[in-house]
């Protein structure tokens, strides 16, 4: 297993996932993941914010909200789901993880996580998407890392939509890209 695989599991044991309820809504609140002044970061975070009180808001077809914490503390946070019942992905609405930790792996577990319920769960295609501001270089990095392809969207050019269709494997990997839209 490589030092990088051993990370990452090591980080998956290490973390306690949760599905978001009203008694969270506080920690939530309370949880940064925008080093101030970065406006894409700082648009995650509002999203977090935002679905404490309108999940609801995020899609119509099972929106997920995920939090993850480290020795009690929050650490993570992503929400996804489908935006409309037929989508062929799902759509990673926002993900944010606490300024203290970025770089340690948190945010690509949490977008594997998301990926793997993709593909094993029926009511979803084993597809996920996103729209990531062109400037959010950490998101653009980590979809790189993972095979996601990106395209520039054709409606607004300060942003990509990114997707790719995945599957399970067995092993610290969790869930691999096996096909990726060509890119512009």
């Amino acid at each position: 297993m490589s030092g990088a695989s051993e990370k990452a599991v090591a980080l998956l044991r290490q973390l306690d996932l949760s599905i978001y309820t009203s008694a969270d809504r506080d920690e939530v609140l309370a949880f940064k993941c925008a080093p101030i002044g970065h406006r894409p970061a700082e648009a995650a975070q509002d999203l977090i914010y935002k679905a404490t009180d309108r999940l609801g808001d995020f899609g119509s077809g099972y929106p997920y909200f995920v939090l993850a914490r480290d020795n009690g503390v929050l650490v993570g946070a992503i929400i996804f789901g489908l935006e409309h019942p037929d989508d062929p992905a799902i759509q990673i609405f926002t993900l944010g993880v606490a300024v203290t930790r970025h770089r340690e792996g948190i945010g690509t577990m949490l977008k594997k996580i998301a990926m793997a319920l993709a593909v094993s769960d029926e009511a979803f295609p084993n597809a996920v998407a996103s729209t990531v501001h062109r400037a959010n270089y950490r998101m653009n990095g980590l979809n790189d890392n993972l095979g996601i392809g990106r395209n520039q969207d054709p409606l607004d050019g300060e942003f990509y939509i990114t997707g790719a269709t995945v599957e399970l494997v067995n092993g610290p990997e969790i869930v691999r890209v096996t096909d990726r839209p060509p890119e512009d």
